[in-house]
């Protein structure tokens, strides 16, 4: 369990590189989070990279997807989905039944997508989607994203994909424009139930014997003779 948040270095522990070719191949699958963690919001500029380990149906990928924003998606790398070494990249195979193009496969997790493709879903339970080598995505609601793996059985695979997640797009707001709040005047000869019909009730109301001034938060009205002869 990592002690801290932040981002995993990896090395080689060696004194003299110089003479050193190679790589070596890490995997990183994620066993649990903490009850406390929070999903992560990026914005334009920030990324997000994710390993989907092959053995497992899904994964979460801590990200959380917003409704109206826009996300490149893009899948690298191979995994193996059987005994004899066979591989598959995220775009999934197509050549051997019953997988080919347009072929329905039972017992897959989305029997009408590619075998073997990288799939995706908002929320646990939410509808799946190709996402394949690479996907522009709008998501249609807000919820964290899950990457997965169009298999039927997991028992004999290793390695993971690489998917990188790029937010492109601040949120756009679906709601209609709302009209400017209409302006509320008082007129010269206004009568007191027209003010108040325009304004309402006063903070403050002062009767005198030849006028009658009420007082608003920012204005005053003044009446004499039952009609409004001054406003300030």
């Amino acid at each position: 369990m990592a002690p801290v948040s932040g981002q995993l270095f990896l090395g080689v522990n060696d004194v003299y590189f110089a003479d050193n070719s190679g790589a070596w191949t890490v995997g990183i699958t994620e066993e649990g989070y903490a009850e406390n963690r929070a999903p992560t919001r990026l914005t334009p500029g920030q990324q997000i990279v994710v390993s989907v380990p092959a053995a497992q149906p899904w994964t979460d990928s801590g990200m959380v997807v917003e409704q109206n924003r826009i996300y490149s998606l893009t899948g690298n790398g191979a995994i193996v989905y059987s005994r004899d070494g066979s591989s598959s990249t995220p775009a999934g195979r197509f050549n051997w039944s019953p997988c080919g193009p347009g072929e329905y496969h039972p017992g897959f997790v989305s029997p009408e997508l590619p075998c073997l493709s990288l799939l995706g879903r908002i929320g646990p339970i939410g509808p799946v989607f190709e996402i394949g080598p690479a996907l522009t995505l709008n998501p249609p609601v807000t919820g964290e994203l899950y990457l997965g793996v169009n298999d039927t059985d997991y028992s004999d695979n290793y390695g993971a994909w690489i998917v990188t997640l790029v937010p492109l797009s601040e949120g756009v707001s679906t709601l209609p424009p709302q009209a400017p709040a209409e302006i509320q005047t008082v007129h010269e000869n206004d009568t007191p139930a027209q003010v108040l019909a325009a304004l309402g009730e006063p903070d403050k109301k002062v009767d005198m014997e030849s006028k009658k001034i009420w007082i608003y938060k920012d204005l005053k009205v003044t009446f004499v003779n039952g009609k409004v002869a001054e406003v300030q």
